[in-house]
């Protein structure tokens, strides 16, 4: 299934148009974190080679796509994309239902989670999407596991689908949303720290 085709099954999906434009919103800003991140990397991985100032070195750096393609490996636009699009697919439950259908589906509850039953929509997020969506990515099933609260040996994935999130966060049901100076900011900010939390 290609991305178009999962955006508009996600939308018939959630039957909600602004949980929708929510999660797409959050897809858009994780491949745009991914694209900023690699395109940190590898300005970082150019300064590097030409400090060794090596005629292989020089090489490199001319070569078009090499780093970026060796730094895409770790994480691609289309799993940031997918993880985005389907991290809030169990908002389609209500927080006083969350605990019986997350019981319903064999999902293990913490305590928290039961006195707390907002963040249960992370991990019906993930059975929803292995299970109806047949999303078998387990980079991206635990990205939109942990998109609330995170966890802890997080991969980059996890990292980015987190920020986004942050990035654009609804607020609540009566939030706008839309990009403020604000907004571009805290962008900006999380993809500097999403590249120096890799490279410590």
């Amino acid at each position: 299934m290609d991305e178009l085709q999962l955006v508009e099954e996600v939308r018939l999906f959630l039957r909600n148009d602004q949980l929708f434009e929510h999660c797409l919103a959050v897809a858009k800003t994780a491949e745009q974190l991914v694209i900023d991140y690699s395109e940190k990397s590898v300005i970082v991985q150019k300064e590097k080679l030409i400090a060794k100032n090596t005629d292989e070195n020089l090489k490199l750096i001319f070569t078009d796509g090499v780093q970026q393609k060796e730094i895409n490996q770790f994480i691609s636009k289309s799993q940031a994309f997918v993880a985005g699009l389907m991290h809030d697919i169990g908002g389609v439950y209500p927080n006083h239902q969350r605990v019986e259908k997350a019981e319903l589906f064999g999902i293990e509850l913490l305590t928290e989670e039961r006195e707390f039953p907002l963040i249960i929509h992370q991990k019906l997020s993930k059975y929803l999407a292995r299970e109806h969506f047949k999303i078998t990515d387990e980079n991206i099933l635990s990205a939109i596991e942990c998109h609330t609260t995170l966890k802890e040996n997080f991969t980059e994935l996890d990292l980015i689908v987190f920020l986004a999130d942050k990035i654009s966060w609804d607020g609540g049901d009566n939030a706008q949303r839309r990009i403020t100076d604000s907004s571009v900011s805290k962008f900006a900010k999380c993809s500097t720290l999403l590249y120096r939390l890799h490279h410590q």
